[in-house]
């Protein structure tokens, strides 16, 4: 069922252009929302830039956490916000591939907000918990880089296999409430983890040759349009990514 339901969200993606529209809302939102905070990161990173001869002999989180607090709220918000909107996107996909149109699947999907609000903060915790480990490793790096590398690389794994078991709650929150999808998605990998590894391997593989494919165009284009063709790329390749988990997560 891994290339069948590869072939179907590539079908759909290809032949059904307005499933394209939910990641072409969020893509718009987003980049008008990190406009408006554009100049509040710019200005973070040229004071960490101007003082990096002092920071590297301080505690770059607390520093940052001491003097803009209100500036990372504001991105850690606007982060949030994206993962949310992102999150009614793909349940409305989700539930396009249930078998619902696809007006009624995203009303639904905003009507059931409560559902992608959960999820996200599900995805903000996973985020803490690996920002945190993060700054435990930084911390180690200073008495032994090697032991650094080697925790990094467990906490890469640990991660990603957590995003394997967990990720198909998406899917699974169109006919169960955000709890009962987490645990839909963790039993759904129980007896065939290795196929499904094999299967997202497989999903990301493909969206990485749409992100080249439009690299290239970029190349034979005016460089002003390369920003907004990635976009495209994103748009097409997180629509695609989702339809594929929604097929294989029903197909299974």
């Amino acid at each position: 069922m891994i290339f069948s339901s590869i072939g179907r969200a590539l079908k759909d993606t290809v032949t059904r252009p307005y499933l394209l529209l939910p990641f072409a809302v969020v893509t718009i939102i987003s980049a008008l929302v990190w406009n408006l905070i554009l100049g509040v990161y710019d200005k973070a990173m040229s004071d960490i830039l101007l003082y990096s001869t002092q920071l590297t002999e301080m505690n770059l989180f607390a520093v940052v956490a001491a003097n803009y607090l209100p500036d990372l709220l504001m991105v850690v918000g606007a982060g949030l916000l994206m993962i949310f909107l992102g999150l009614i996107a793909a349940l409305s996909l989700a539930r396009v591939v249930e078998g619902e149109k696809f007006v009624k699947a995203i009303n639904d999907s905003m009507n059931n907000w409560g559902r992608a609000l959960a999820l996200t903060a599900v995805a903000f915790l996973f985020i803490v918990i690996f920002a945190a480990a993060m700054i435990c490793i930084d911390a180690l790096s200073n008495l032994s880089a090697e032991l650094a590398w080697v925790l990094l690389a467990i906490l890469g794994i640990i991660m990603f296999i957590a995003w394997i078991k967990l990720g198909f709650a998406i899917p699974a929150a169109v006919k169960s409430k955000p709890k009962e999808a987490l645990a839909n998605s963790w039993e759904f990998t129980n007896d065939k983890f290795w196929k499904t590894f094999v299967f997202v391997i497989i999903a990301i593989i493909v969206t990485g040759i749409i992100s080249l494919i439009f690299q290239g165009i970029t190349i034979l284009t005016d460089p002003d349009y390369e920003w907004w063709l990635m976009e495209i790329a994103g748009m097409i390749s997180s629509t695609f990514f989702i339809l594929a988990m929604a097929h294989y997560y029903n197909a299974e």
